[in-house]
């Protein structure tokens, strides 16, 4: 998952709203242009099994970060559907350009999500 814009040690003490706005920062960045150093890694990873084994290991860490700032019984899953959205937006902009996301302004692919992230980000009860 991208790199947030809070340092990792600080995440377990920010909000869910300071969480989503992290995350949607970091996705923003990506957006604004692309991120060739990132698909190239994302190429290789749904490409090549030993690619995907280190980009796990690599990830794992931020993930359990994203995880332990999420409050609830279920925050590795809503951890993990956080990773997913922002993977699967930067594959259909950038590697699929199939939809009218590969040339949506990222402020209004940001909009859209918000609500998303900050549920996700949010306790379930």
């Amino acid at each position: 998952m991208p790199a947030a814009e809070l340092p990792a040690a600080e995440l377990p003490a920010v909000s869910a709203d300071q969480l989503a706005e992290a995350l949607l920062a970091s996705l923003a960045g990506r957006l604004d242009g692309e991120p060739v150093a990132s698909l190239a890694v994302l190429r290789s990873m749904l490409t090549n099994a030993d690619a995907a084994d280190r980009y796990r290991a690599a990830a794992e860490s931020q993930l359990s970060q994203i995880t332990a700032a999420i409050p609830g019984a279920d925050a590795e899953l809503r951890a993990s559907l956080l990773s997913a959205i922002v993977h699967g937006v930067i594959i259909e902009r950038y590697l699929l350009r199939l939809s009218r996301l590969a040339d949506a302004p990222p402020d209004q692919i940001i909009d859209l999500l918000r609500p998303c992230f900050r549920t996700l980000a949010r306790a379930h009860s």
